[in-house]
């Protein structure tokens, strides 16, 4: 829910030169919560049951969204902006997808999101298959969630210094390298956690700077229309998940290869359509995108 709103409100208030930062600064807490509510999770059933689990993080929702709500707000100039200086305009304008390399970057954001995902549901399990034990196949989980925090932070603070769609074609390269390479060859407890540490820092990347490459894009008028394509585009995605598995169960090679596989084609697929994009910029290489 809040993840709209900052979609939203968080171009109001920054410009072009902090977009990124700002991005990179809200995006980095959802590692933090992903670390946050396991340990909590753990700790309360341990001392008061399972059932406390659901009301201990209900009543921690409420009260931090509650405050999140107070602050949340919207800049009224740039809302107007953004509204045609105070009117309406319709909520989505399907239209924008044919502006010029929107139309490819929002498959580069849906081929992305597709795999993105898949290492964070299937570490564990995979974990397990190589003969970790159950805290060491945590601890991937861990691991990978912990380094989004930097990452979030690190690929905010490039863009503003190079640019929003070249630091997405930067950390999208590693995200395929790392997965390629380091997962692939991944057998051992120590190169499996050099795997969640290297992916969690650059796999992130196209969800932290999602709003700010698309308004490079489009444009901030055209913003809202763009930014609710590319939402409903994250909602399709999570369908990737269930294709991986489904290919893995039909698939009679080494078990787990066919999700390596999945993954890395899925990021080379997407970088090679940012790097189109960025082509169809037609700006040099090193001028800030």
């Amino acid at each position: 829910m809040f993840q709209l709103a900052a979609f939203r409100v968080i171009p109001q208030w920054f410009e072009e030169e902090q977009r990124g930062a700002a991005f990179g600064i809200f995006f980095s807490s959802l590692g933090l919560g992903g670390i946050a509510v396991p340990l909590i999770a753990t700790a309360v059933e341990s001392r008061f049951g399972g059932p406390w689990i659901f009301r201990i993080l209900a009543i921690s929702a409420f009260v931090f969204g509650s405050i999140t709500c107070i602050f949340i707000t919207s800049n009224r100039q740039a809302a107007d902006q953004l509204n045609g200086d105070g009117g309406e305009k319709k909520a989505t304008d399907l239209s924008v997808i044919k502006t010029r390399n929107m139309g490819l970057y929002v498959t580069a954001i849906f081929i992305q999101t597709c795999v993105q995902i898949i290492p964070n549901m299937f570490l564990p399990s995979y974990a397990k298959y190589i003969g970790l034990k159950p805290w060491q196949a945590n601890m991937t989980t861990v691991v990978l969630l912990g380094m989004t925090i930097p990452g979030a932070l690190l690929a905010g603070v490039l863009a503003d210094r190079l640019g929003c769609l070249n630091t997405v074609i930067m950390f999208t390269a590693m995200a395929a390298l790392t997965t390629s390479t380091i997962w692939t060859f991944a057998y051992t407890f120590e190169a499996l956690e050099a795997y969640c540490a290297v992916y969690g820092l650059f796999a992130n990347v196209m969800l932290t700077l999602n709003a700010p490459v698309v308004i490079s894009i489009v444009g901030i008028e055209r913003y809202p229309s763009a930014i609710s394509l590319v939402l409903l585009t994250n909602l399709l995605s999570a369908f990737g998940p269930t294709a991986a598995s489904g290919i893995e169960g039909i698939s009679r090679i080494e078990p787990y290869l066919s999700y390596k596989v999945f993954v890395s084609t899925g990021f080379v697929a997407s970088l090679i359509i940012q790097l189109i994009v960025r082509v169809r910029k037609e700006k040099p290489l090193f001028v800030k995108v």
